[in-house]
This record gives C-alpha cells, sequence and structure tokens, in this order.
C-alpha cells in the first residue's frame, strides 16, 4: 500500500488542474479569489480632509487659544480660504481642510462667542487631518493574487473606483455516483438498495466554487460506464466518481477510464478510504473515490481538494496541532483519520475529542464531527498527547 504523505506527493506531481479567469461586479466577487494584482488608482486620501466635526486652525507655533472664524467648509466643497495664524474655519468630517489649518480642534472641544472661538484643550498640530496619500499612494499594491475577496476587500476596490474585478472562476465538476444498489430518494428503500448520500455531499461540498454538473447513478454495467465517461469528458474539467474504486467483479469504473483514458489505481495506506484512483479522459481529470460515504468524504478532503481549491486561488486548510482528550489504545496498521471535535480551551489550545459512529459507512459520527484527528500508524493514543487535526466542513 502507498505510504499517505507519498500519495500527496505523487499527485501533487501530476495533476495539474486548469485556472479559470472572469471578470465579475464587485459584490458578485464576494468568497471569490483575485486572479491579478489590484493597484490603487488614487491617492487615499486624495486631499487633506478632516477627521471630524469641528474647526480648523491654524497656529503654527501651538500657543494660540483664540481665533477668529473665516469661512466654512462641508463635505463636497472646495477649500478656497487660505487661514493665516490665528483664523479658523468650520469644518464637517470629510472636508478638505485649507491651506494653513495645522490642526483640527473637536466641536466639544471649542466656546463660541460669535465670530470667535476659544478653545478648551490645548491641541497639538496634525490632530484630525487625515493627510493625502497617508493611506494608500497611487500605485501601490492595493490587494495580491489569490486574495479572497470579502465584504472589507470590496469596499477597498470601490473606494478606488473599479467596479468590476478578475477572479478565478470554479470548474466544470460532473459528479457521478456508481452501483446497482444506489437508488434516489423518490423510491422507497427495500432489502438490497441503499440511498445514494455521496452525490448530495459532493455537490454540497462544491456548489460554493465550482460548477457543478449532477450525472446521476450509474449502475454496475461497464458499456453504460464507459459511455457516461466518454460524453461527461467532452463537457467537464473534472469527473469525480464515488464507487467503484475497487477491483470487485462489479466495479466497472477502473476498467472503463483505462480504456478510454489513462488511470491510476491505488491502494493507500489510510482508514478509512484505501481505494482511491485517478486519472485522464482527454483533457478531463477523472477522480475515483470508494462507495462507502465516510471514506469518500475523507479521500475527497484529502487527495482532491487540495487541487480544487488551488485551481480557484484558494489556500487548503493546513493540519492543526491539538491535545487528546480521550485514550485508544487499539494499533491500527494504517494511518487513520477519525471524526472528531475539536474545542479551543482556556489556555488558547485545542482539545480533541472522538466522535460515536466510527465506521467507514457511519455518517452519523461524520455529521457532528467538525475535525479529523490523524492518528500515524502502530500509535496508541494517551490523555494528553499531542494529535494533528485537520477542520472539516
Amino acid at each position: 500500500m502507498l505510504d499517505f504523505r507519498v500519495a500527496l506527493e505523487q499527485l501533487d506531481q501530476a495533476v495539474q488542474l486548469p485556472h479559470k479567469v472572469r471578470e465579475v461586479s464587485l459584490v458578485e466577487s464576494l468568497g471569490k479569489h483575485l486572479s491579478v494584482d489590484l493597484f490603487a488608482v488614487y491617492d487615499a486620501p486624495l486631499f487633506d480632509n478632516s477627521a471630524m466635526d469641528g474647526y480648523a486652525v491654524c497656529d503654527p507655533d501651538e500657543n494660540l487659544t483664540e481665533f477668529k472664524i473665516v469661512g466654512r467648509i462641508a463635505a463636497g466643497d472646495l477649500a478656497e480660504v487660505v487661514l493665516n495664524a490665528g483664523e479658523a474655519v468650520r469644518i464637517f468630517t470629510g472636508a478638505p481642510t485649507p491651506k494653513g489649518a495645522t490642526t483640527v480642534v473637536m466641536q466639544e472641544h471649542v466656546e463660541v462667542d460669535g465670530d470667535i472661538i476659544r478653545l478648551q484643550r490645548d491641541p497639538k498640530n496634525g490632530m484630525n487631518i487625515r493627510y493625502c496619500g497617508e493611506e494608500v499612494r497611487a500605485g501601490d499594491l492595493l490587494l495580491s493574487k489569490n486574495r479572497e475577496m470579502t465584504a472589507a476587500t470590496i469596499a477597498l476596490c470601490a473606494s478606488q473606483g473599479y467596479s468590476n474585478v478578475p477572479v478565478y472562476d470554479g470548474l466544470s465538476i460532473a459528479v457521478v455516483s456508481t452501483g446497482s444498489e444506489l437508488i434516489p430518494q423518490s423510491e422507497a428503500l427495500t432489502p438490497g438498495k441503499i440511498y445514494d448520500a455521496n452525490r448530495f455531499m459532493l455537490q454540497a461540498w462544491l456548489k460554493k466554487n465550482h460548477h457543478v454538473h449532477d450525472a446521476g447513478i450509474v449502475k454496475d454495467n461497464y458499456e453504460e460506464t464507459k459511455a457516461q465517461l466518454l460524453a461527461l469528458s467532452k463537457t467537464q474539467d473534472v469527473i469525480l466518481l464515488s464507487g467503484g474504486a475497487s477491483v470487485g467483479e462489479e466495479d466497472h469504473v477502473g476498467r472503463a477510464i483505462a480504456e478510454v483514458g489513462e488511470l491510476n489505481g491505488w491502494k493507500i495506506a489510510i482508514k478509512p478510504g484505501k481505494p482511491f484512483g485517478w486519472g485522464k479522459i482527454g483533457d478531463a481529470y477523472v477522480f475515483m473515490l470508494p462507495g462507502n460515504p465516510v471514506s469518500a468524504y475523507v479521500t475527497f478532503y484529502l487527495f482532491v481538494y487540495p487541487f480544487l481549491q488551488r485551481s480557484i486561488g484558494a489556500t487548503n486548510a493546513s493540519f492543526m496541532k491539538g491535545t487528546a482528550r480521550f485514550v485508544r489504545e487499539k494499533l491500527e496498521p494504517r494511518r487513520e483519520f477519525l471524526r472528531g471535535v475539536y474545542q479551543e480551551n482556556p489556555e488558547g489550545g485545542f482539545d480533541l475529542t472522538i466522535a460515536k459512529g466510527q465506521g467507514s459507512a457511519m455518517l452519523s459520527g461524520l455529521a457532528v464531527a467538525n475535525c479529523l484527528i490523524e492518528i500515524v500508524p502502530n500509535t496508541a493514543v494517551e490523555e494528553g498527547m499531542a494529535l494533528n487535526f485537520y477542520p472539516i466542513q
């Protein structure tokens, strides 16, 4: 069996999913990743302006307490007046500060007597003035390539005049379940049949960032499987199959892929999820996941999801460190990924517990888990042991 780390390295060298780019509106860019660096078009702010309502005063030597009001500037006005020492203008938040202004005094700190103001506090020069370019200079890097767009980055782009931005577009991905035992949820469950859960799980995972095509259920029929794969390879970037990754008499997927394309079938030393395969049909990459739902989830997360994330400019979540709050004496020769729950502890670290239901077909345990806890081969877990864990959706 292939070691987990070796499998990751080999996949990393062999799989090169395409990058697709499109230009979208700022609002539509939320959650997507930039495909280029974005640069500032203007200085920010573009002009010196007041940070609050008050009075812009001219006091070069910081020794005056009384000023004569010689004007009024609101946001949107031009600052046409030039202040001399001892002069002030009434000013409002966002309004341009006039030439000669040395500071803006909050209106709460001023006593007004006709056209004279008296300061109740001694301000320092430069207070409450936002100077031209103090945040960003035109030509500065605004946002780096691969940056995920958030409400804050959208606002930043809008403040620089961007209305559209180029982002990575998702891939076209077909999701197929294989197996004559699978039936749709519209039919009543009978002995020997099971509902298809994998297709729904994988589509839900992919839907946010990719263009997902539900290719349905393919029965255990070689010619039907081959025909479906050939058809999908002409329209899809990725074909994601669950079931048929083993080598039983009724597992036709691998044989069909090998005939019409190229196939790498692996047995990986992990639990759950030992059978896994990948290959290409034409330009479409094909990934074969196990049929057991938890095995399909784990192998997808560990071996497929990182490449899909990379294709949209995102970084894949790496493992974190936590402390075991459970004991497990069983020695497993394969690297095991337990369904677990992590919680932050008072010390700022993470405590790890395992969920009930660790079987490869037990979705109930997966449903309550928020992480996969990695147990290296032939290792007993003791209370307080440091372990790697992978946060999951």
